[in-house]
């Protein structure tokens, strides 16, 4: 798609030294888990996590606003809090991505950042 951009936008007279390019990459998605994993939301309610799916692929399927953009675990919008539980995949003060991140146990999140620590 960047190429095709590009090639457009030079096509159409822009200098290339006007352009400017991102490219990402994507991190590890967590090992998929033999076994579905009941994800507690709170102020939502149980969402089932089913083997070898993550925390966001089973809530937004479940219909929860769950924030998201890259799904690759790099912007870190998917991030909620984890208030019960065990995942595999991102854990850091009391955030966990939830694009890259499969539950190891039944779980209780929040949607939302990890409260400041002092």
């Amino acid at each position: 798609m960047l190429t095709s951009v590009r090639d457009c936008l030079t096509g159409h007279g822009v200098a290339s030294d006007r352009l400017h390019e991102e490219h990402f990459t994507s991190v590890p998605t967590a090992a998929p888990e033999l076994t579905a994993r009941t994800m507690t939301v709170e102020n939502v309610g149980d969402v089932v996590v089913a083997a070898g799916r993550t925390m966001l692929d089973a809530g937004l399927a479940a219909g929860v606003p769950m924030p998201c953009s890259c799904t690759v675990g790099s912007c870190g919008e998917c991030r909620i809090r984890l208030l019960r539980g065990e995942v595999r995949g991102t854990v850091e003060d009391g955030g966990v991505l939830a694009c890259v991140s499969c539950p190891l146990t039944d779980t209780a999140v929040a949607i939302g950042p990890a409260e400041p620590r002092d």
